[in-house]
């Protein structure tokens, strides 16, 4: 008897949180699609603790369908209908962002090089979404610095500087984001990336500079356009963005044999 009461007991959390999650998911996709972040609200904090109650949720709920099944030999229609709901934007997350991406270190600005760092035609403070955030939400503000990004160097190619400038050109073409500035000389070229939501926009300067003899150096920046931390999204573009790079240097090396 006592069993039974902690399963009853058991199901109506998880039918309550299910609901929960759900309502979350359906408001955080409205607020992304038609209002977009009012007043500087977290919306991608929101986004995640949803998903990441989803996910509690469906290593909770696989346990409780199992000893439904086991007890009445009926499957929980309910709740199995809810995991599948819960599996869909889970596994669209990880393939657009990446669940071992989040991070939350207090940063929203990486560059390939920090001793020479790419600058952008604006300055941070005009290219930010919000001039005044709302105060509720100024406690996640972090200061206003360039960090290195880990992992990820200078990228030192072989191809003369044009040549370079057009390959860039074609990788950012390729991952649909729009180039927003390019300099006089062509060399510095910014462009307007995204992950995950259209109008979540983030800023993202490539710097081609000569090397050698007929050689390129390469610096990539991504800057959000917020004070708070990126959750690990500035990186996700600067990868992203390599390894389109690096698809438009194989195809040009392969026309080239």
């Amino acid at each position: 008897m006592g069993a039974e009461l902690m399963l009853t007991k058991a199901t109506k959390v998880f039918d309550r949180l299910a609901v929960l999650t759900i309502g979350g998911y359906c408001l955080s996709f409205i607020a992304a699609k038609f209002i977009f972040n009012p007043g500087g609200f977290p919306l991608a904090y929101v986004v995640i603790f949803f998903h990441l109650l989803g996910l509690i949720l469906i290593i909770l709920g696989i346990p409780l369908v199992l000893i439904h099944f086991r007890k009445s030999a009926h499957l929980k229609l309910d709740i199995i209908l809810a995991l599948i709901i819960f599996c869909i934007p889970i596994i669209w997350f990880d393939k657009q962002y990446g669940w071992l991406n989040i991070n939350f270190i207090a940063a929203n600005d990486y560059s390939t090089d920090v001793g020479s760092i790419p600058q952008f035609s604006r300055s941070k403070h005009d290219r930010l979404h919000f001039k005044e955030v709302h105060p509720l939400w100024r406690f996640l503000n972090v200061p206003d610095k360039v960090l290195k990004a880990p992992g990820i160097d200078s990228i030192v190619l072989d191809i003369e500087p044009k040549m370079t400038s057009r390959l860039v050109k074609r990788a950012l073409v390729m991952l649909g984001w729009p180039r927003t500035n390019t300099g006089a000389n062509g060399l510095t070229i910014e462009a307007s990336a995204n992950i995950v939501a259209e109008k979540q926009v983030t800023d993202l300067v490539i710097r081609i500079l000569p090397k050698g003899e007929g050689g390129s150096l390469i610096d990539v920046r991504s800057s959000s356009r917020a004070q708070r931390r990126d959750l690990g999204s500035n990186m996700v573009i600067i990868r992203k963005f390599i390894d389109h790079l690096d698809l438009e240097i194989a195809k040009s090396k392969k026309a080239l044999n």
